[in-house]
C-alpha cells in the first residue's frame, strides 16, 4: 500500500514542480542562482504549497485503507478489533472503538493541515 501510494504521490510532487511558472526559473538564473539553489529556494517551496491538500489527503486515504491489512493478517487498528471480537464475543464494541479511532486520527490530521495550510495562505497573501 505504501509503494502504491508513493508512486501517486510522486505524480502529485512531479505535477506541482511542472505548474511552477518558467518565468521564476529564468528570473532566478538571471540573477545568477545556480540550479540547486533554484530548487531548494523557488521552485520546491512553490511546489510544496500546491501539493500540500492533495498530500493531506492522500495521506488519510492511506490511514484508512490500511484496515484492508488485516485481510493479509497484518495487525493493525482493525484486525485488532476482530481480533477482541473473537476473544471477547463481544460484537459491536470492538468495531466502535475502531471507528473512534480511526476518527480521531482522522480528525486531528485534517484540523492540523488545516492550520497549516491557512497559515501558507495567510503568508503567501501578505508577501503579494
Amino acid at each position: 500500500m505504501s509503494l502504491n501510494q508513493a508512486s501517486y504521490n510522486a505524480e502529485v510532487i512531479r505535477g506541482a514542480i511542472q505548474a511552477i511558472p518558467r518565468g521564476q526559473v529564468e528570473a532566478a538564473l538571471s540573477i545568477g542562482m545556480r540550479p540547486w539553489t533554484i530548487l531548494r529556494r523557488v521552485t520546491l517551496p512553490q511546489a510544496f504549497r500546491q501539493c500540500l491538500p492533495v498530500l493531506t489527503s492522500d495521506l488519510i486515504i492511506l490511514l484508512k485503507t490500511t484496515s484492508l491489512a488485516s485481510t493479509i493478517t497484518i495487525l493493525e487498528v482493525m484486525g485488532t478489533a476482530r481480533m477482541l471480537q473473537r476473544q471477547s464475543l463481544q460484537i459491536f464494541e470492538p468495531l466502535i472503538a475502531a471507528g473512534i479511532i480511526y476518527f480521531a486520527v482522522v480528525f486531528i490530521l485534517t484540523r492540523i493541515m488545516n492550520v497549516v495550510e491557512l497559515r501558507m495562505t495567510r503568508y503567501r497573501a501578505a508577501r503579494t
